[in-house]
């Protein structure tokens, strides 16, 4: 809960070993969901992505990224990227859901965030996108079962 001090601690471990990608991608991940940051944020994601360019989660990261600093069609780009190398993913299919909320595709978003609901649904963030757009969330659970 201390973003201040985890960031501490994260950029002396990056100055130690400037090329863990994991240290990168875990603090511009940090950064991203706070909104903080977001330029060296980038930075450090794309850093991640050379050292492995086929993370999902880091192409998820500089989508997100991208999304918090409302660059919508760089962060689409990226986390259907992401999407297609790990389907399924709630917090990937979540962020979709945002990015198509943004860009004013309402049935695109529900979409992603009923994916997202699907894959957790004890996620509270995703349940209140879905409830504020009008879904009944007791059906969704017959829609995952029907064939």
């Amino acid at each position: 809960g201390n973003i201040a001090k985890a960031s501490e601690i994260f950029e002396r471990c990056i100055q130690y070993n400037p090329s863990s990608h994991q240290i990168l991608n875990y603090l511009a991940y940090m950064w991203a969901e706070n909104g903080l940051h977001l330029n060296q944020a980038l930075q450090y994601v794309n850093r991640a992505l050379t050292e492995d360019p086929q993370s999902p989660s880091y192409l998820d990261t500089r989508g997100w990224i991208h999304f918090k600093l409302g660059q919508y069609r760089a962060a689409l780009e990226d986390i259907v990227q992401a999407n297609s190398l790990e389907p399924g993913d709630a917090v990937i299919a979540d962020h979709l859901g945002d990015i198509w909320s943004a860009l004013g595709n309402r049935d695109r978003a529900l979409e992603h965030w009923t994916l997202s609901y699907r894959a957790d649904a004890d996620n509270p963030a995703v349940v209140e996108k879905l409830q504020a757009n009008g879904v009944s969330l007791e059906k969704l659970p017959a829609e995952v079962a029907a064939p």
